[in-house]
């Protein structure tokens, strides 16, 4: 990968891939190393990682990642899954994305 892209940007890559899946803490920034390799990273990330903690870390990028969007946005993307939040029983709108607005 490293003709497509410069080796830091691959990196942070793995690392923000390693954040979203609730893997490592959302706060804990990229390490910063001009020697860096992927085992490095991944021991990096080993260091901030707390298994019992996953469930909070997805749920806290998922709201961090949602608050980006605005108002109108956000309402656009409910009617487009509202059809499924129905037939599944989800909370079309959930307090801890729209309470905010």
């Amino acid at each position: 990968m490293a003709h497509c892209m410069p080796w830091r940007a691959m990196y942070t890559r793995a690392w923000r891939t390693l954040q979203i899946r609730g893997l490592i803490n959302p706060q804990a920034p990229v390490p910063d190393s001009p020697d860096m390799t992927m085992d490095m990273l991944f021991h990096e990330a080993v260091k901030v990682s707390d298994p019992a903690r996953v469930s909070e870390y997805k749920h806290r990028f998922l709201i961090g990642m949602y608050r980006t969007l605005d108002k109108q946005l956000l309402e656009r993307f409910r009617q487009y899954v509202l059809p499924d939040c129905r037939l599944f029983g989800y909370d079309d709108r959930p307090s801890y994305l729209f309470d905010r607005i």
